[in-house]
């Protein structure tokens, strides 16, 4: 397991419009070994949650809160999946006492938005996958729980898919 890269994104549509298109290119560019998963962990904020969630897919809506509610891309589906099992993921993170559960709903802003943005370029790229997964404010989730979350988070991607090759 290797980071490759980490990037915090302004919340701003054009901003990620730029960045996460630049990202996946510099990212397709180092790609070097064949046979490797690579894999996209896009990570934010869900201040009404009181535990983390990871998604299962990205609509195709936005609504910018500024009255500019609309398809994300004209010809797409209304719904791009990631090809991990979340089911398996948070079944194995529990196993470890930590809570989280699978959503199916990234919201209607930023955080659907990049998702179904990574989902989509991610599709064009062999052997690179994207996933999402929503954090609550640290009031409700320590970063105790943040930090063992996200170790056996990154232990279940290698048991259940690194290892087994085991994607949906």
């Amino acid at each position: 397991t290797k980071l490759v890269e980490y990037e915090i994104y302004e919340v701003k549509v054009e901003y990620v419009d730029e960045h996460l298109r630049m990202f996946y290119e510099k990212f397709n560019a180092m790609k070097k070994e064949e046979n490797t998963l690579y894999i996209m962990v896009h990570y934010g904020l869900y201040s009404s949650s009181k535990m983390i969630q990871i998604e299962t897919r990205g609509a195709n809506y936005i609504n910018d809160f500024a009255n500019h509610k609309h398809f994300i891309d004209n010809n797409s589906t209304n719904f791009l999946y990631t090809e991990f099992d979340t089911e398996k993921i948070v079944s194995y993170i529990k196993e470890h006492n930590i809570e989280c559960k699978v959503s199916d709903d990234a919201g209607t802003f930023l955080c659907n938005y990049m998702l179904f943005n990574s989902l989509k370029l991610s599709k064009d790229l062999p052997d690179t996958k994207a996933l999402f997964i929503h954090i609550p404010e640290l009031e409700d989730y320590s970063l105790e729980k943040n930090i063992q979350f996200f170790k056996t988070f990154i232990q279940a991607l290698e048991e259940l898919f690194i290892k087994k090759g085991n994607l949906k």
